[in-house]
């Protein structure tokens, strides 16, 4: 009973973290067609600015304000990588132009951890939880307050995002970019602001993510790899640019994930990387556009 419990604990949380992730992944594809492979470098990068200012021995400030900032920030570094690393390259078509593959990647595991060990520090840290307490203890199985913020507050984003995108006239505009943006411009959109807006809304939930899961896992430099990897498989496996495919395929690796730690621990976490590369390998063979990904049809 208890190892259900820390089963379903750890799917819920760890599976709403990276689906935030997966689903800035889906976004910047649906709008450019590109992976964006630096989303894992602002999650490092959102953690460790989160750990300076809200550390009681760094600026102390309060975690909710810290919280406010680190969104911000991620927010804009969003952008940034999109200025900097993307769009120089020009044209988004990935049969023609790979080399934001070089760059991204680049920034995400190279640059950005690379800057953060000389501004901050390079050894795991720990920051205040947004809230304190413990909500429920099960023997050794233990739900606290700030796996329920986590959980919920990723569920209300990831709801207000899916409304976004099928309610509003911003999400039709996301969407008309996604499928031709050339006719978008023609009708009035700007394809361009789209682009650098997807960016931003992927930043953003990657700097949430990495607060809200800070508690668990801790602010370390491999979450760079850990999170990022999680996020593009489950991305991968619901289907690149379906939200709702995120969604399952964040749960469904937190639950390989988290079934293989808890039930065989001493086989270590390389079981479950095997189990969930197996997992997406046994998808993609049935479908290879992913459990709910749409293939994308051209005419010549």
């Amino acid at each position: 009973m208890e190892d259900a419990i820390v089963i379903l604990v750890g799917t819920v949380t760890t599976g709403s973290a990276v689906a935030l992730i997966a689903i800035g992944l889906n976004i910047v594809f649906a709008t450019t067609r590109i992976v964006n492979f630096a989303q894992g470098g602002i999650v490092v990068a959102a953690g460790f600015l989160a750990f300076v200012l809200a550390a009681p021995e760094r600026a102390g400030i309060p975690v909710w304000v810290a919280f406010a900032i680190v969104a911000a920030t991620g927010a804009l570094l969003g952008i940034l990588i999109d200025v900097v690393g993307v769009a120089p390259l020009g044209k988004f078509d990935p049969s023609v132009n790979i080399s934001w593959i070089i760059t991204t990647f680049a920034i995400g595991t190279l640059i950005i951890p690379d800057t953060v060990v000389r501004l901050v520090s390079g050894d795991p840290q720990r920051i205040p939880d947004l809230v304190s307490g413990v909500a429920l203890v099960t023997g050794e199985a233990a739900i606290t307050w700030s796996d329920i913020v986590l959980v919920g507050f990723a569920v209300a984003l990831m709801i207000g995002i899916q409304l976004m995108l099928t309610r509003t006239m911003l999400g039709r505009a996301f969407h008309a970019v996604s499928q031709d943006p050339v006719t978008a411009g023609l009708m009035g959109i700007n394809p361009r602001r789209i682009v650098l807006l997807s960016f931003a809304i992927a930043g953003f939930l990657g700097a949430v993510a990495a607060v809200l899961i800070a508690p668990k896992l801790f602010v370390k430099l491999d979450n760079s790899v850990t999170l990022a990897f999680e996020g593009l498989i489950a991305a991968v496996l619901g289907g690149l640019g379906s939200v709702r495919g995120a969604l399952v395929g964040a749960y469904t690796v937190a639950l390989i994930g988290t079934f293989a730690e808890t039930v065989l621990p001493r086989a270590g976490g390389s079981l479950g990387d095997l189990l969930i590369f197996a997992a997406l390998l046994l998808t993609l063979a049935l479908k290879p556009t992913g459990l709910f990904g749409q293939p994308v049809v051209e005419k010549v």
